[in-house]
């Protein structure tokens, strides 16, 4: 006795078809590395200040590890409204380090949350949205990109992770 019509037998296929067809494709996705200067240019291509930061690692403990940082982001006569931090590590090894200890650190901030996490054959991306703040940590081998700021300026943070194709 045959339980399952023979239409019924075809659409479970090509759903699991599907499935797997997206499990293979999603698990093998790439990104693109990018530079310091590469991250500064769309910045300003987006109309955002930009800056070398290196020096304001000096005195932590990623300082040594880091090749270059810069920050990307809006200020107004009272300061930053809103910034992104690109960092270029010296190892895959530590950019992995830096952006584990970023998810904690976010996960850490209580409330109710919306996340995503997405992880590729050379990056890692996690994102929340929690108490008013929106928090991004992208990897992409030995870079990294850092957002945590208010989420009123989420749309524009995500203008920029786009742009950067991180």
């Amino acid at each position: 006795m045959n339980v399952m019509s023979k239409s019924t037998r075809t659409v479970l296929s090509i759903i699991i078809l599907c499935a797997l067809l997206f499990c293979f494709v999603g698990c093998s996705l790439s990104k693109e590395a990018i530079t310091s200067s590469s991250f500064m240019s769309t910045a300003e291509g987006l109309g955002l200040e930009t800056a070398d930061t290196i020096d304001d690692f000096a005195s932590t403990g990623i300082a040594d590890y880091l090749k270059s940082a810069a920050a990307a982001g809006k200020t107004d006569d009272s300061g930053v409204i809103w910034q992104a931090d690109f960092l270029e590590f010296d190892t895959e090894s530590n950019a992995q380090t830096y952006f584990m200890s970023s998810k904690s650190i976010f996960q850490a901030v209580s409330g109710n949350a919306t996340e995503t996490s997405v992880n590729g054959s050379n990056y890692e991306n996690y994102s929340r949205t929690v108490g008013g703040e929106y928090m991004y940590i992208c990897r992409v081998e030995t870079t990294a990109l850092y957002i945590r700021i208010n989420e009123s300026y989420k749309d524009d943070a995500k203008q920029l992770i786009d742009a950067l194709g991180y």
